[in-house]
């Protein structure tokens, strides 16, 4: 009976550690996602940031407003997160092939790098985003594309 007793306990402290990790992460992504939508909004000149097959690294200024403008939509449009796949083991996320919302008032900026294989999410900080569906993805790939960003690059 005290071993029946014990292992409640244990079940007990164990969904409530997984209760409190799982509303601490859900907390911590909402404060992420207004530090990085209002970073991105905030942003007055985008740069994408792209690694070439001899691995050299290069940063391509987006001169057209619209274009810029449109990014800086789209990877706003961040909608959800995922708790369990929060690593960079899922998709594959690197800062050579980014973009880059600078604030130039400020001299701040946010990274935001996509998933390298195409998925429709995104790394800003240590946090994974995932964007609206689809066609958002699609018209991220189809502008960053005019400046020499090839999806899915792995």
């Amino acid at each position: 009976m005290k071993f029946l007793k014990f292992l409640g306990v244990v079940a007990v402290v164990i969904f409530a550690l997984l209760i409190t990790k799982i509303v601490s992460s859900e907390i911590n992504y909402n404060i992420q996602k207004r530090v990085a939508v209002s970073a991105i909004g905030n942003s007055d000149k985008v740069e994408l940031v792209i690694t070439d097959d001899d691995w050299d690294v290069k940063t391509v200024e987006v001169s057209n407003k619209s274009d810029a403008d449109k990014l800086k939509q789209l990877c706003s449009a961040i909608t959800g997160y995922d708790f369990f796949n929060d690593s960079d083991l899922s998709c594959g996320y690197y800062e050579g092939y980014a973009v880059k919302f600078i604030n130039t008032k400020d001299n701040s900026e946010i990274l935001v790098c996509p998933a390298l294989d195409g998925c429709g999410s995104m790394q800003v900080g240590e946090i994974i985003f995932t964007i609206n569906h689809n066609t958002t993805r699609k018209e991220f790939d189809k502008i960053v594309k005019k400046y020499g960003m090839d999806f899915p690059w792995v």
